[in-house]
C-alpha cells in the first residue's frame, strides 16, 4: 500500500472519507473522481462527488467553491477529450437544473454546450460511450426531454435522442449496469427477469440497434442481482453479484461466460464465495482478475476477506494479499497499481478511511543480457535489468530496477516512462536530450541516475543557467574545473546576483549559473557536458519566493521537459506570465559576442535572438522547457511558493537548452485563437532584436500578464518593442476581433547611430493574407513589409513615438474619378475645379505613400498647386470635399 497517498488519512475520525465510497475513477492527469454517500474528506465538507489529486488530496481547483450535484451520482465516464459524463439521481448541478445527466469540463465546471432539455425524469444508473461518441443510458426513467422512452436508450454526442436505437418493450424491472463490447453490442444487467418480452434473468445482450441478441443465451439466468461485469480480451465475460445459482447450477457470486452466454467450464471457481457479494471486478493485462466485495468467508475452500486476486483459470492467487475490514465497492486500475474504495477503515491492519492506493505491477519481464523473460517491456510490466542494456527507443514500463553493477544507457532523444518508481543499485545513464518521464506525483524513486546535458559551444568566460533534475546535486561536482568563485544564484530581494559556495547543494526548482571550465579556450568555443548524479526528482515540488516584481531565477526540476503554458497557468497568482531564457546569438561585426540577450515566452508565443532565416537560430522558445534549464520569471508582488508538478511534465521535447552569457549583469527591475507577427530590428553589423505582436482570444488592449511580456532591456546595444501605455513589450497580444484600422506603436533603443532595418520574420493566422505596414512618422514614409524591409537612419537614443505598425496605408486610396471634379496639369501646375461641392483640402503623395504636400481649409471650388518639384514623376492627388467625400487619382507630369 502506498504510504504517500493521502498522508493526512491515518484512519482516525476526520481523516479520509467519513462515509462510504461507491466508486473511484482514474483520470488522465493521474488524479481520481470519487463519489458516494460521504459528506466530508479530511475534515473538509464535500457533497459526495470530488476530484482527488494523484497524491490523494482534495483537488481544490475542481469546481471551486461550487455546490456540485444536489443528489447521488451513480456513474462517471471519462471522454477522449478529458471531459466527464456524470449521471445519477441529481436534478441540479451548481444550482443549475440539469436532471440526471451532465457533461463537465475537466475543471469540474458545467459544459453548457451539452444541453438535454428537461433531461431524465428518474434515476440514470449506468452509462456507456460508444467509439462514435453516442451515449447509452440505463435506469428507472420513463421520460427523456419530455418524450416517453424505454429504460435503455441511446443519445447522440450532443444529447439528442437517437430514435434508431429501440429495445422493444421495457424490462419488467430496472436495468442498472451497462458493459459495451468491442463489437458494439452492449451487455445490460439489472433486477429484471424479462426483457422485450423474453425471459432473461438479470442479464441480456443487445445488438447495435437495441434489439435483443438472440445469439446470446443465459438459460434461466441468475438467481439474484449482478453488480459487476468485466470483459476479457478474448470476449469472455466475468460476472459478479449476490447470486447463488446460474442457469440452474450452484455457482456462487462469480462466473465466467463464453461469448454466447453459456458458462465457461474452464473457469474453475469451484464453490465460489461462501457469503456476501461481489461488487467489483477488473481484468489485468496478464489475465488475472482483482475481485472486491463484502465476502468474508471462503473462496473455493480458501479463507478470503473482501479482496482477492484470481488466476485466469479461476483459481485463487495466494501471491496477492490485501485485507480491507469492510465492504470494497470499487477497484480502479492505473499504471502501477490500483485505487480501492468502499466502507472500510483498515486495509491489511493499516488505518485507511474508505480509500487506499495499492502499488503493484501486473507483470514482470527481466533482461538477462540475451533476451526478455516475459516479452518486451509494456506499461503494465515491471522491468528488471540483470545485465547491461542500451535503450534505443521510447519505452513504457510499470517500474524499473537495476541490479548492482549493471549499466543501462538511455540513448539521445529517447524517453523512459514509468508508471511507478525507479529503484536498484545499478547505473542508469540518460544521454543528452533523453528523458525520464513519470506521471504519478506520489511515486518516490530510490535509485540513482546520471543525467547528461550539453550546452551549445562556450568559451571559458561564458556562464550557463542550470537547475537540478536530481536530489542532492552539489554545484562544483557539475563542473569541477570551473573557478570556485563563479557559482551564482539570484537574490530577488536585492535584484542582484548572489555568490554561492561551490559546495552548495542545489535547491529543487531554483536556478543557478556558473562559468565554463577554466581549461576551456577563451576564443574557440567548445561544448560543455554537465552530468547530474542522484535520485531523480518526481512529484510536487515547491520553491518559496518573496513578495516582489523583480526577476526570480527558477528552473525545471525534473529529468523531463516541462510545459511552459501549464507552468505559467499554475503559478499565475505569484508570477507574471513571461519567461526569459538566456541566449547568446547577438554578435558584433567581427563575429564576437558583445551583448546580453534573452529569448522571451508567454502564452501568446516566443521571441528569439536571431533571425529565422540566418541558419543559426534555435532560440525562439517553443513552450517546452528542457530538463536542467533555468530561466527568469518576474514576480507578481505576491509571497508564496512556485509550484511544479507532474501534470506539467511532457514526454520528449527535451532538446531546447538555452545556454550561456559571457559576463554577469544585474537583471533589470495553454489552446486559443491567435494571429501573430514576428518583427526583426537589425543592422548590417549583426545587431538583432525581435518582437512579437498580434491578436488573441482572451487578450485585451491593456497589459495582460499571461499574454504580454515586458522587455528586460538586457541587450546593451539595442532594444525593440511594442508600446502599450507605459509598458514596453517584447510580446504583446491585443483583443479580438481584429480591425484593420487598428495600429500599434513600435519603439526602439540603439546605442549606435546608423542604418537599421525593420523586417518581417514570420507570421501566422489572419496575417497570412493581411497587409502589414510600418509607418515612419518622422520621415512621413510608410512601407508594406510584405514587399520588403524598411531601412531608416537614426541617431543613438530611445525612440517611442517614431514608428507605428499599421494594417492599411492611411495614404493609400483607390483612384476615383467624378464628373463634378476636374484635375488638369499644365505649365508645372495642377489645377483643380468642382462644379458642385467646395474643396476642403488637397494632399499629394508619392507612389510609395510619402506625403509631399497638403493644403487645408480651402473652402473654394478652384485651387492651383505649383508642382514643378514633381515633374516627370507619378504622384497621387487626394481631394477632400466639404461633404467629407474623398476623390483621388494618379497624375504623371
Amino acid at each position: 500500500m502506498d504510504p504517500n497517498f493521502n498522508t493526512f488519512d491515518k484512519g482516525l475520525s476526520g481523516s479520509g472519507f467519513d462515509k462510504e465510497v461507491d466508486k473511484i475513477i482514474s483520470l488522465p492527469d493521474g488524479g481520481y473522481i470519487a463519489f458516494g454517500s460521504f459528506t466530508q474528506f479530511n475534515g473538509i465538507p464535500v457533497n459526495g462527488f470530488v476530484k482527488l489529486t494523484a497524491k490523494g488530496e482534495l483537488d481544490l481547483s475542481f469546481n471551486t467553491n461550487q455546490s456540485g450535484p444536489d443528489n447521488t451520482v451513480k456513474d462517471v465516464v471519462v471522454l477522449p477529450d478529458r471531459k466527464l459524463l456524470v449521471t445519477g439521481n441529481f436534478v441540479k448541478y451548481n444550482g443549475v437544473t440539469v436532471n440526471r445527466l451532465i457533461r463537465l469540463n475537466f475543471d469540474g465546471t458545467l459544459d453548457t454546450s451539452f444541453a438535454l432539455g428537461t433531461g431524465f425524469n428518474f434515476t440514470v444508473y449506468s452509462i456507456a460511450v460508444q467509439p462514435d461518441g453516442k451515449i447509452l443510458a440505463a435506469g428507472s426513467f420513463s421520460k427523456y426531454n419530455g418524450l416517453a422512452v424505454n429504460k435503455v436508450i441511446r443519445l447522440y454526442p450532443n444529447g439528442d435522442l437517437d430514435s434508431s436505437f429501440a429495445i422493444g418493450t421495457n424490462p419488467n424491472d430496472t436495468p442498472n449496469l451497462l458493459l459495451l463490447q468491442t463489437d458494439g453490442k452492449v451487455l445490460v444487467g439489472g433486477d429484471f427477469t424479462t426483457f422485450d418480452g423474453k425471459a432473461s434473468s438479470k442479464l441480456i445482450r443487445l445488438n447495435l440497434n437495441g434489439s435483443v441478441d438472440s445469439s446470446f443465451s443465459i438459460g434461466t439466468g441468475f438467481s439474484s442481482p449482478i453488480y459487476a461485469m468485466a470483459l476479457q480480451k478474448d470476449g469472455k465475460i466475468v460476472i459478479g453479484g449476490s447470486f447463488s445459482t446460474f442457469n440452474g447450477q450452484s455457482i456462487k457470486r462469480i462466473v465466467r461466460l463464453n461469448t454466447n452466454g453459456s458458462q465457461d467450464s474452464s473457469f474453475i471457481s469451484g464453490t465460489g464465495f461462501s457469503n456476501g457479494t461481489v461488487r467489483s471486478i477488473v481484468i489485468q493485462t496478464n489475465g488475472k482478475m482483482l475481485v472486491g466485495g463484502s465476502f468474508s468467508g471462503n473462496y473455493n475452500g480458501t479463507i478470503v476477506k473482501r479482496m482477492i486476486q484470481i488466476l485466469p483459470n479461476g483459481n485463487y492467487d495466494s501471491t496477492f494479499s490485501i485485507l480491507p475490514n469492510g465492504q470494497l465497492n470499487s477497484i480502479s486500475l492505473f499504471q502501477g497499481g490500483a485505487i480501492i474504495g468502499g466502507d472500510f477503515n483498515l486495509v491489511s491492519e493499516i488505518q485507511k478511511n474508505r480509500m487506499a492506493k495499492l502499488l503493484f505491477c501486473q507483470e514482470e519481464t527481466i533482461w538477462n543480457g540475451t533476451s526478455w523473460s516475459n516479452g518486451l517491456p509494456t506499461a503494465e510490466k515491471a522491468i528488471v535489468f540483470t545485465a547491461n542494456y542500451d535503450l534505443l527507443q521510447d519505452t513504457k514500463a510499470c517500474t524499473c530496477s537495476l541490479n548492482l553493477g549493471v549499466t543501462v544507457k538511455v540513448a539521445t532523444g529517447v524517453t523512459l516512462e514509468l508508471g511507478s518508481n525507479y529503484s536498484g543499485s545499478g547505473n542508469l545513464i540518460f544521454e543528452n536530450s533523453s528523458s525520464f518521464y513519470q506521471t504519478d506525483d506520489s511515486v518516490v524513486n530510490t535509485g540513482n541516475i546520471q543525467f547528461k546535458r550539453k550546452t551549445s559551444p562556450v568559451t571559458t568566460l561564458d556562464y550557463t543557467y542550470w537547475a537540478s533534475p536530481v536530489v542532492g546535486q552539489q554545484l562544483q561536482l557539475l563542473s569541477p574545473n570551473s573557478p570556485m568563485a563563479t557559482f551564482y544564484s539570484f537574490n530577488t530581494y536585492l535584484n542582484n546576483w548572489n555568490n554561492e559556495q561551490s559546495t552548495t547543494t542545489m535547491d529543487l526548482g531554483k536556478g543557478y549559473i556558473f562559468q565554463a571550465p577554466s581549461n576551456f579556450s577563451a576564443t574557440i568555443p567548445s561544448i560543455f557536458e554537465a552530468v547530474f548524479s542522484g535520485v531523480p526528482n518526481n512529484g510536487l515540488i515547491s520553491l518559496p519566493i518573496e513578495k516582489s516584481t523583480n526577476p526570480i531565477l527558477i528552473g525545471n526540476p525534473y529529468p523531463s521537459a516541462l510545459d511552459a503554458n501549464a507552468f505559467i497557468l499554475e503559478n499565475q497568482k505569484l508570477l507574471q506570465g513571461s519567461l526569459y531564457f538566456w541566449t547568446h546569438n547577438t554578435s558584433s561585426e567581427k563575429g564576437q559576442y558583445m551583448s546580453d540577450d534573452y529569448a522571451v515566452y508567454t502564452l501568446f508565443g516566443g521571441v528569439g535572438t536571431a533571425a529565422k532565416n540566418n541558419g543559426i537560430n534555435n532560440s525562439i522558445p517553443t513552450g517546452k522547457i528542457a530538463s536542467g534549464q533555468a530561466f527568469f520569471a518576474l514576480g507578481a508582488n505576491e509571497q508564496g511558493s512556485v509550484v511544479f508538478k507532474n501534470a506539467m511534465r511532457i514526454k520528449g521535447n527535451n532538446n531546447q537548452f538555452f545556454k550561456n552569457e559571457n559576463s554577469l549583469k544585474t537583471a533589470p527591475t495553454s489552446t486559443f485563437e491567435k494571429h501573430r507577427i514576428w518583427l526583426n530590428l537589425s543592422n548590417s553589423k549583426g545587431l538583432f532584436k525581435q518582437t512579437l505582436l498580434g491578436y488573441a482570444s482572451g487578450a485585451t488592449n491593456g497589459q495582460d500578464l499571461l499574454f504580454d511580456g515586458i522587455s528586460l532591456d538586457s541587450n546593451e546595444e539595442l532594444d525593440f518593442y511594442s508600446v502599450n501605455a507605459t509598458f514596453k513589450n517584447s510580446i504583446q497580444a491585443r483583443a479580438l476581433p481584429f480591425d484593420d484600422s487598428d495600429f500599434i506603436p513600435i519603439g526602439f533603443r540603439v546605442k549606435q547611430e546608423g542604418n537599421y532595418t525593420i523586417s518581417l520574420d514570420d507570421l501566422d493566422g489572419l496575417f497570412t493574407d493581411q497587409t502589414i505596414y510600418v509607418e515612419d512618422q518622422k520621415e512621413t514614409k510608410i512601407q508594406n513589409l510584405k514587399k520588403g524591409g524598411y531601412t531608416f537612419t537614426t541617431s543613438k537614443g530611445t525612440f517611442d513615438n517614431r514608428l507605428v505598425l499599421r494594417f492599411k496605408n492611411p495614404n493609400e486610396v483607390a483612384e476615383k474619378i467624378t464628373a463634378a471634379v476636374q484635375v488638369v496639369t499644365s505649365n508645372n501646375q495642377i489645377q483643380i475645379s468642382t462644379t458642385k461641392d467646395k474643396i476642403s483640402s488637397v494632399a499629394l503623395f508619392s507612389i510609395d505613400g510619402k506625403q509631399l504636400f497638403q493644403a487645408r481649409q480651402l473652402n473654394t471650388k478652384t485651387h492651383s498647386i505649383e508642382a514643378a518639384l514633381w515633374k516627370s514623376k507619378v504622384i497621387i492627388i487626394q481631394i477632400t470635399l466639404e461633404t467629407g467625400e474623398k476623390i483621388s487619382r494618379k497624375l504623371l507630369f
